[in-house]
């Protein structure tokens, strides 16, 4: 939310779903009725809202709009504090699925501000630190993982597929096909084989359909 208009395009590059004006009230209204339909579940009321907001005007507004759809409401005025919120569920094993929707202002007069809240929550944290991202090619990406087994491998490329999936930028559906392998301690294989493998499970994954993971054992 903000009151220069002129900041719709910056901050949409940065994978903002939507930019709405605080001060035009219907706006409001209709972009969270918007937003509520496309992020969350219209039957049963389910899901989590994060609002930040410094001005308690707008704030009261708004929270008595999202009071009225029945949803889980938590509200911050800064962008600091809803930073650190976001981090402590984070630590209690949620990750970025602890809320469904995030509202905030875009421009707060001290600390973080709401773009680089959004940037923080998007920062794509399914891996380790000692975990290898790279990319490959234009569109493809080859993930290594050290002491992490097969079964493991799996779950963890599950869970990107499901983020990426859930992702939605600017309301886009994006799915991943993505191959899985694992060589045990002990084994000859080297990085050419397990590249060999992991690449037959992207082809057998688009093959069977997309958006799903398919495991490759090495010979």
């Amino acid at each position: 939310m903000t009151e220069n208009v002129g900041l719709v395009a910056d901050e949409l590059s940065v994978r903002v779903d939507g930019v709405i004006h605080e001060r035009n009230e219907q706006q409001i209204e209709d972009q969270i009725i918007h937003f509520i339909d496309l992020h969350l579940d219209p039957v049963f009321f389910e899901g989590r809202i994060l609002l930040v907001e410094d001005d308690d005007e707008v704030a009261a507004d708004i929270l008595n709009q999202l009071k009225q759809t029945g949803y889980q409401v938590s509200y911050f005025k800064s962008a600091d504090e809803a930073s650190a919120e976001f981090d402590a569920v984070t630590v209690y094993g949620s990750h970025a699925d602890a809320y469904d929707l995030v509202i905030t202002k875009i421009i707060f007069k001290t600390g973080m501000q709401g773009d680089d809240l959004v940037a923080r929550i998007r920062f794509n944290n399914s891996f380790r630190d000692g975990d290898l991202v790279a990319r490959y090619g234009g569109e493809e990406f080859v993930v290594l993982m050290p002491y992490c087994d097969g079964e493991n491998a799996r779950d963890k490329a599950e869970k990107l597929r499901i983020d990426i999936e859930n992702l939605k930028p600017n309301g886009l559906n994006i799915t991943t096909s993505i191959g899985v392998t694992s060589i045990e301690a002990g084994f000859t294989q080297d990085f050419e084989a397990m590249f060999h493998a992991g690449d037959q499970g992207v082809y057998a994954a688009k093959e069977k359909g997309r958006n799903q993971i398919v495991f490759v054992a090495l010979d």
